[in-house]
C-alpha cells in the first residue's frame, strides 16, 4: 500500500522508526476527513471492506462516565476523523492491493 499510494493525497500511517510492527492493519489518513463516511460507503459498494479502528479511548462510553468529553484530546480526535483501515491479511495479493488503491483514489477524488 505504501508504494501504491506514493505521491497521492492519501498518507499511509507507518510504524515509528524505533518500533516493530506486526503489519496486521493498514491505516491511511484521508485528505478530506469530512468525507470519510461517504468514502467508506463507496468502498463497501465496491465490495471492498474498509473500516475505522482506534476510536479515541476517552470517547468510549465508560470513560465518558468518568468525565472525559469531546475536546479533551483534540489530536486523538483529529486522527480518528482522518483515518480508515484498508484490507490487509496474508492472502491479499499485489493485484488486490492495486485494485483497492485504484478504487480508493477514485472515490477520494470524487
Amino acid at each position: 500500500y505504501s508504494r501504491a499510494l506514493l505521491g497521492s493525497s492519501i498518507v499511509p500511517v507507518e510504524p515509528l522508526s524505533n518500533s516493530l510492527s506486526a503489519y496486521h492493519l493498514q491505516i491511511v489518513r484521508l485528505p478530506e476527513p469530512i468525507h470519510r463516511r461517504k468514502n467508506i460507503e463507496k468502498m463497501h459498494a465496491d465490495d471492498i471492506q474498509v473500516h475505522v479502528h482506534y476510536f479515541p479511548v476517552h470517547l468510549q462510553p465508560y470513560y465518558m462516565t468518568l468525565g472525559f468529553k469531546v475536546g479533551d484530546f483534540p489530536q486523538a480526535e483529529a486522527f480518528y476523523r482522518e483515518i480508515m483501515t484498508l484490507p490487509l491479511h496474508p492472502g491479499v495479493s499485489q493485484a488486490q492491493v492495486e485494485a483497492v488503491v485504484e478504487r480508493l483514489l477514485l472515490h477520494v477524488s470524487t
